[in-house]
């Protein structure tokens, strides 16, 4: 063992004397690298002092015991080549493999267990981990407001000769309440918790001990999720969950299913209502509580044994596997749905997806006490690459601007993509000083929703060079100028938007003198107004089946969206809208407000950020998912946001138009969504892109591949063989200026004149270099 020996002190009475006790002070640790502190929860009665003993512990024994564990299982793809046709296979959320017959009428067709018989167990069943050395729980809760609380009491040797030492220790009330419940009348139960285990007053260890937060909860026997002390209602809440959230499994790649076994056999049916409005009302009141709201949680969530976790309201604890299974459920219910259970469904999205470009994003409403945590409150979702190049750094000199700006140069060198710009802002309410392509996370999120990928640079690659400390170059194609521009959708009221965009767009096209009878000009505007969910570009409409670029055509104008109808006023009259139909107009309404409506002088229309004007440029940058609005200087261009331009999208500026027979449409692959292609005339869905050609120099598609952490949002993996070595990408090698090159469109990448600044004036700028040699940037575009 690598802990001190276990003293069991059964404390019954009050501290007699805890005025004179002197207040605890750390000792240092040995190597703040391996070491960590461990608490040891004395037993007692409910209204007994708490009295906690420190001891010490190697963290690296249970980093060693990994190469001692039994074989790991079998992947998803080694599984699902052994299975039976009709067969299909997914990980459920507590990590067991999942069965699922696909053959109509059987009457229980999900299992935990094979479908062959005879197949070894040991290929899909979770391997039985040995005990843990050392044995722990760790704590995710909330710190809560920073006033002092009741003293606990803290035993401590200083050394191996001392006696040990009583010290009194002040803790916050919420922490206070979970020891109280956590403790054992008769057992030690050791534990790690942030608050004491790590001297938060030493920068230095802070920052070596915050980097290893992710192996001290993912070692952890168990993590115990404290929401608070609660109360009756929240007890009725976390009871009925319990009982949701076992009649249904939930995988990974984002499905549902009726659970082997399970009472009710329609819960997983979105229809099903799976709750009465009071139980409703106190899973809502529930999953609000502070804890869903904190940054830290969300890698200690994505973090924890699924397996072993529980998740605590006072006395009373459930698994936790069993609680995200009904937040699932209730998050994709008909009768409810997201809305009434956010902040809980925004944690279990980091959990099943839990890539940094989406987490940084959705943290930034998260409060924190320290700005620079927006980062370092993520490391342990990161993957090894990108946890190896930021490290935490709490010293006074490093700003949140520096922790940034590392951030972005890291997440761009590692996923080779400029998928963080969906952050960036030109608004004048920053709190950092950086750069235009730095984020400035301290700020609560923006009001607007998050842009939607148009796929607009493929799976290429970012083409980069950074200058000094605030001019990144960057190489991509104009696509036009903004010569016309709406006024703020400012309502989030769905008449009152609809009515607006339908004044907006009649003043648009009415002053170019185009007719919004025009078919082109129509469907690619409801195209961006919905940001493309409809069912001609989805296997199914992201919002649900509401209809296709036809039917919004004509609920669009029967309800005003494409202009105003004439002898009416006031808000939209949506009374003969379906449920359906009115749930998808406020998610437009949503991508709508607070954006502009645009057009420019190449014919492409948009949804831009509030603060787009005339004269800025669209223009699509290797690596970016989606088109970025710049404003140019004299010096260079500053960075306004990103726009959804359906005509943009889909690398049509990269390799130009699809031939006429095929069309772009996205379907699901284990959770993921991917680009096709569909071609009308053969209704073949092939992800392979008409553009291009096969593919050359040894490198094939690598459909199998285990997905990294590391990796971008939007991705594809190739490999080839290269002097005995084997090179695995993220992009696809044939995309790029090489790519554009030999089909002659290397005009639309580099032959604007844009400026490069080499000394900026306004500390905010963003180059794109337009001179230097082709073969250059052929050689950086290209593996």
């Amino acid at each position: 063992m690598s802990t001190n020996s276990t003293q069991v002190v059964k404390h019954t009475a009050k501290h007699p004397t805890v005025g004179t006790l002197p207040t605890y002070g750390y000792s240092p640790l040995q190597n703040p690298e391996t070491n960590i502190r461990l608490l040891e929860i004395q037993p007692g009665e409910p209204d007994d002092d708490i009295h906690i003993r420190i001891i010490y512990s190697e963290l690296r024994d249970a980093d060693q015991r990994e190469s001692t564990q039994l074989p790991l299982r079998a992947t998803l793809q080694q599984v699902r080549a052994t299975l039976p046709e009709g067969f299909d296979v997914g990980e459920a959320l507590d990590g067991r493999y999942l069965f699922i017959n696909e053959e109509a009428d059987v009457d229980r067709p999900i299992s935990w267990d094979h479908p062959d018989p005879t197949a070894d167990r040991k290929l899909y069943e979770l391997p039985v981990e040995e005990d843990p050395d050392p044995r722990y729980e760790a704590l995710s809760y909330t710190w809560g407001q920073n006033v002092r609380g009741a003293w606990i009491f803290i035993n401590e040797s200083k050394s191996e000769s001392d006696h040990s030492t009583a010290y009194k220790f002040s803790c916050q009330p919420n922490l206070m309440n979970a020891l109280k419940c956590l403790r054992s009348p008769s057992q030690c139960r050791t534990v790690w918790i942030d608050a004491i285990c790590i001297n938060q007053n030493d920068d230095n260890e802070k920052g070596i001990q915050v980097r290893h937060m992710a192996s001290i909860y993912k070692h952890a026997y168990r993590v115990v999720v404290w929401l608070g002390i609660g109360g009756l209602d929240h007890y009725k809440a976390l009871n009925a969950m319990d009982y949701i959230g076992r009649q249904v499994a939930v995988t990974r790649n984002d499905s549902k299913y009726e659970a082997p076994n399970s009472a009710e056999r329609d819960w997983h049916l979105s229809p099903t209502k799976v709750a009465d409005d009071e139980t409703m009302k106190v899973i809502k009141l529930l999953a609000s509580m502070d804890w869903f709201k904190c940054l830290w949680i969300v890698q200690e969530a994505c973090l924890a044994n699924p397996v072993t976790s529980v998740i605590q309201c006072g006395s009373l604890a459930i698994p936790i596997s069993i609680f995200w299974n009904s937040i699932y459920v209730i998050w994709e219910n008909d009768s409810f749905g997201a809305r009434d259970v956010n902040q809980a469904s925004q944690v279990l999205s980091a959990i099943m997806d839990p890539s940094f470009g989406s987490q940084v994003k959705a943290a930034s409403w998260r409060p924190c006490f320290d700005p620079r945590d927006k980062v370092y409150g993520l490391l342990g979702i990161c993957g090894s690459r990108l946890q190896e190049a930021i490290r935490p750094n709490y010293h006074s000199t490093w700003s949140p601007a520096d922790v940034y700006r590392e951030a972005v140069l890291a997440h761009i060198e590692i996923t080779q993509r400029f998928e963080l710009m969906d952050c960036c802002s030109i608004s004048s309410e920053k709190n950092i000083s950086a750069p235009s392509w730095v984020p400035d996370w301290s700020m609560k999120s923006k009001e607007s929703s998050w842009i939607v990928s148009t796929f607009a640079s493929g799976y290429s690659r970012a083409v980069f060079e950074v200058q000094g400390q605030t001019v990144l170059e960057a190489w991509g194609i104009r696509c036009g100028t903004i010569t016309r521009k709406s006024k703020i959708i400012n309502t989030k009221v769905t008449g009152d938007a609809i009515a607006q965009i339908g004044a907006e767009v009649e003043e648009i096209f009415g002053c170019l003198g185009h007719k919004t009878t025009d078919a082109t000009i129509v469907n690619n505007l409801v195209a961006t107004l919905t940001m493309g969910a409809t069912t001609d570009y989805y296997e199914d409409g992201i919002w649900g089946n509401s209809g296709d670029i036809d039917s919004w055509v004509k609920i669009g104008r029967d309800v005003g969206l494409l202009g105003p109808i004439s002898g009416t006023e006031g808000p939209a009259d949506l009374t003969n809208l379906s449920e359906q139909y009115m749930q998808d107009m406020d998610a437009l309404v949503e991508n709508c407000y607070l954006r502009k409506i645009v057009y420019t002088n190449s014919g492409h229309i948009g949804l831009c950020p509030k603060e787009t004007v005339e004269g800025d440029i669209v223009a699509v940058l290797l690596g970016c998912p989606s088109p970025v609005v710049l404003r140019e200087t004299e010096e260079g261009c500053i960075v306004v946001g990103l726009g959804y331009f359906h005509s943009i999208g889909f690398a049509s500026e990269l390799l130009g138009d699809l031939p006429s027979s095929w069309m772009p449409k996205y379907f699901r692959d284990e959770g993921w969504w991917r680009l096709g292609f569909y071609n009308s005339d053969t209704e073949e869905l092939t992800r392979e892109d008409p553009r291009l050609g096969p593919l050359e120099d040894g490198w094939e598609k690598y459909l199998d591949h285990e997905i990294d952490s590391d990796e971008p949002e939007i991705f594809d993996y190739f490999r080839r063989l290269k002097d005995g070595k084997e090179e695995i990408i993220s992009y696809d090698p044939q995309i790029g200026l090489r790519a554009a090159k030999e089909r002659d469109l290397i005009a639309y990448a580099i032959l604007d004149s844009l400026v490069n600044a080499p000394t900026p004036i306004t500390g905010c700028l963003f180059g794109i270099i337009t001179n230097g040699a082709i073969a250059t940037v052929l050689e950086k575009c290209c593996p």
